[in-house]
């Protein structure tokens, strides 16, 4: 695989269909406590997309099989996506999403994959 070709076909894809995003992080007092207040960490220019996992239930008379939405961040690798941790926070279409991961595609330092959840703070 040309490295890269496929760096240009998602740099594209981003800036065609792509939108920004912005990361907050808690800050932290000297006791490492989270103060309530939050920073920001990264902007960066990504595409949002999802998957489907499948969840499935046993019942007493059978099992009951779901699908369950997995929302991920497609984006570039460089300094502001290198910033980007686990916890951290966005906000999508008025809902706040927490990243609960990020995968590099293929292992090939060109792409990351966050993956993220719906986060609610109860208010």
């Amino acid at each position: 695989m040309n490295i890269h070709f496929g760096r240009e076909q998602i740099l594209r894809n981003i800036r065609t269909h792509g939108q920004t995003f912005v990361f907050m992080r808690d800050h932290k007092n000297t006791f490492q406590e989270p103060d309530g207040t939050q920073e920001e960490i990264a902007s960066i220019q990504g595409l949002f997309h999802q998957t489907r996992e499948f969840v499935t239930k046993n019942v007493s008379d059978g099992t009951v099989s779901r699908t369950k939405p997995y929302p991920m961040i497609l984006c570039l690798v460089d300094e502001n996506s290198e910033k980007i941790q686990h916890g951290d926070k966005f906000e999508y279409c008025n809902r706040s999403y927490m990243v609960i991961g990020v995968d590099d595609v293929n292992n090939l330092g060109i792409a990351y994959n966050i993956s993220c959840e719906v986060f609610d703070d109860g208010l």
